[in-house]
């Protein structure tokens, strides 16, 4: 990676104000208008974010959502429905051609999480990568959830 980064501290905000403001900060990034991008922020109510492609009726209980005071939004990449309350989240957006992974999903999310690992580390945190699952894991679909 050899563009310069910004880093993003934001507060907490409703589910709908945040992902605003990723999507206008990856539509900046994207039109090279700004640098690859690292959002840390928080979630004020809690909130649900569903998958990109994930169908509003598998399994979310929206009366739930709603009797609790969570926010419910649709985030911009793939993914299952994730709770968030009670977290520091992370947003990255980085145009491909700044990652040195190619178009490889795997080793560009194990490229951008060595680099936050080693943030956290440097600020005290015991951070490190899971190990590299085996061949026979990838092909049998047996992978850990590596979202988080």
């Amino acid at each position: 990676m050899t563009s310069p980064w910004r880093l993003i501290w934001s507060d907490h905000l409703t589910a709908a104000q945040n992902m605003a403001v990723d999507e206008a900060i990856f539509e900046r990034v994207a039109a090279r208008l700004a640098p690859p991008t690292l959002r840390i922020y928080g979630w004020c109510p809690p909130g649900i974010s569903l998958g990109y492609f994930q169908a509003l009726d598998e399994g979310v209980d929206v009366y739930a959502i709603r009797r609790r005071g969570y926010g419910l939004v649709r985030r911009p990449t793939g993914g299952r429905a994730i709770i968030h309350h009670h977290e520091v989240t992370y947003s990255v957006c980085i145009r491909a051609e700044d990652l040195n992974a190619g178009d490889s999903v795997l080793k560009s999310y194990r490229e951008l999480s060595t680099g936050i690992a080693v943030g956290l580390c440097s600020l005290g945190a015991a951070a490190r990568m899971p190990e590299k699952p085996s061949a026979d894991r990838v092909k049998g679909h047996e992978l850990p959830a590596v979202c988080f």
